[in-house]
């Protein structure tokens, strides 16, 4: 398997932002304070570490995040900064490159290995300008395991909502 993909860098890259998702938690528990990443996103400039220092900077909203259909549960207030607001201010994304917006696509991956996709389109103000949020608490505590969460509102049943975010990956249509 490892020699197939060295013959396909795109397997190759695979792998590795996989397993680099994977260990990206681990190596995070040695480190104290609010200079371990929440998470890291994967752009064209790089791997940029997003702190829980760098999230509170930012202005926080709140999100409710439906119960799923047919069930007796309650809606969930969720709290944090918006996703458009996270990826501009660590640099991420270029406010004014506004065609790249309709050409680029966030994964989103969780600790668990649950990913999602959103088109960047779809968080730009540019464009649809959707609210979706990093949650870094539900009302107002925090989550007990420091984690993040995406949510993304107005989803019948919140698929794309992602618990415990450990990496974002930014590509353009072309590259998947």
């Amino acid at each position: 398997m490892f020699a197939r993909a060295f013959r396909h860098p795109l397997l190759l890259r695979f792998l590795l932002s996989s397993w680099l998702g994977m260990l990206a938690p681990l190596l995070a528990l040695g480190q104290t304070g609010s200079t371990a990443p929440a998470f890291i996103v994967h752009c064209a400039k790089g791997d940029l570490p997003v702190s829980h220092a760098d999230l509170q900077k930012l202005a926080s909203v709140s999100q409710s995040l439906a119960p799923p259909p047919n069930s007796a549960g309650q809606a969930r207030s969720m709290r944090g900064p918006l996703l458009w607001s996270v990826l501009t201010a660590v640099g991420a994304v270029d406010e004014s490159r506004h065609r790249d917006h309709v050409r680029l696509t966030l994964l989103v991956k969780g600790r668990d290995g649950y990913a999602a996709r959103l088109a960047l389109a779809e968080i730009s103000p540019e464009f649809n300008g959707k609210p979706v949020i990093v949650a870094t608490g539900a009302g107002d505590a925090s989550f007990a395991d420091g984690g993040v969460r995406l949510v993304v509102p107005g989803e019948v049943r919140a698929g794309r909502s992602v618990r415990d975010v450990v990496e974002m990956v930014l590509e353009h249509e072309q590259e998947r």
